[in-house]
């Protein structure tokens, strides 16, 4: 079943595979038939595994704090390519990443087998998209997974497709006849009477490569930057999808507009550098179509939900972040944290210690860098050094992003 008690969709060319995590039938939520008179709204986040959830959980029976619908919106990421040693996960294949059918079914059947995540799936409706590492880090079309290979690799994205489609609860077709791009189209939205419209969107099976190049350091992370990030041909969305974006908003009667967006949308800098030109930051010409064409259209109440950074964010959104002030906002980014992957403070510390986990939000060569440009060089372990660190990289943030307030970003 998917988020609101549908029958599974069709599939096309194949049977879908056994779920072996599935979870036991159970009772959820569907939308209103009737309109939701307003009634108050609460959001929360939560991460789990490597599965970053936002409950959206409206009050639809009585007063007070009876609230008794829960709707989790699944951003991305609930599992990664390559198994973290920690995890002792062991693919078919014998490689350090997914590749295969197999390697890809024995993530998702491995991660999916938690008894928590069995029990959010029976008690709660869930709505599911996918970012990047369903398939492999930072991809981008056509199907090229950078970290490996810049050439393209569509049977492996083929594969990955395939398999989200078999294990996350979605009401989307998949037809392997197809190729990768055009086999299967998870963005759509969702309505909960007239209370809310959720909006999601593909970022990946779409978007251009890296504006600045694939190099990790100086190019897609911690770069100065170059011409092509402000281009509105460089996408994120690709055409047809972002039409569709734009008409969903501006359509969109609901009084909360809800955007399940992938990557941090506003912008994020540190030493004058940006942080990561993965995030919409390389993509700031089709960020600003995006922002311009909404406030023109008088778009109030818009939301957008983002995971990716492992990090609690709440930012304003503007169509022009040097020019406008604050009683100019368009929307709010609101970003989650993790639960068992690694966060700011957490990174920070391994390190310093040398122990690395796989799980962290930034690569290690980027990691070091921002140490050495805090701290500089690090000789002792101790807490307080640590915690130093951290402080210092907090205080920096602000400046770097032209705030004057304490900045929103929390480990």
């Amino acid at each position: 079943m998917d988020a609101f008690n549908h029958k599974p969709p069709i599939i096309t060319g194949l049977s879908r595979a056994p779920v072996m995590s599935a979870a036991p039938a159970g009772s959820k939520p569907s939308p209103p038939r009737v309109p939701c008179s307003f009634r108050p709204f609460r959001i929360r986040f939560l991460r789990r595994l490597h599965e970053r959830l936002l409950p959206c959980i409206p009050n639809a029976g009585g007063g007070g704090t009876g609230f008794r619908h829960h709707i989790y919106e699944s951003v991305g990421d609930p599992q990664y390519q390559s198994p973290l040693p920690d995890r002792q996960i062991h693919l078919p294949s014998g490689k350090s990443k997914a590749f295969t059918l197999e390697d890809y079914r024995k993530l998702y059947q491995t991660y999916r087998s938690d008894p928590d995540l069995q029990r959010l799936h029976e008690r709660h409706a869930v709505i599911a998209i996918w970012d990047d590492h369903e398939f492999a880090n930072d991809t981008y079309f056509p199907a090229v997974a950078p970290d490996d290979s810049l050439e393209s690799d569509p049977p492996r994205r083929l594969t990955a497709n395939r398999v989200w489609f078999e294990h996350m609860p979605a009401r989307v077709t998949f037809d392997e006849t197809q190729s990768f791009d055009r086999s299967i189209r998870i963005y759509r939205s969702f309505t909960w009477g007239d209370l809310a419209e959720f909006v999601l969107t593909d970022q990946r099976l779409y978007r251009s490569a890296h504006p600045c190049g694939e190099k990790v350091l100086g190019e897609r992370y911690l770069s100065t930057g170059c011409p092509r990030m402000n281009d509105p041909d460089q996408t994120m969305l690709g055409k047809d999808q972002k039409s569709w974006f734009l008409d969903r908003m501006t359509s969109a009667t609901a009084l909360w507009k809800i955007w399940a967006n992938k990557v941090q949308f506003t912008p994020l800098k540190l030493f004058g550098q940006y942080l990561n030109l993965d995030a919409w930051d390389g993509y700031a010409g089709e960020r600003r179509q995006l922002t311009k064409a909404l406030k023109k259209a008088g778009i109030r109440n818009w939301i957008a939900i983002t995971g990716d950074l492992h990090t609690f964010e709440a930012n304003l959104i503007h169509e022009d972040y040097g020019n406008t002030s604050d009683e100019q906002t368009v929307g709010v980014e609101l970003m989650v944290g993790s639960v068992t992957s690694s966060n700011l403070n957490e990174m920070v510390q391994q390190t310093i210690r040398g122990s690395i986990s796989g799980s962290n939000p930034l690569p290690l060569s980027a990691i070091k860098q921002i140490l050495a440009d805090v701290y500089g060089p690090v000789s002792s372990l101790s807490e307080d050094i640590m915690d130093k660190a951290i402080r210092q990289l907090s205080d920096k943030i602000p400046g770097s992003n032209g705030l004057t307030a304490p900045h929103t970003v929390t480990p």
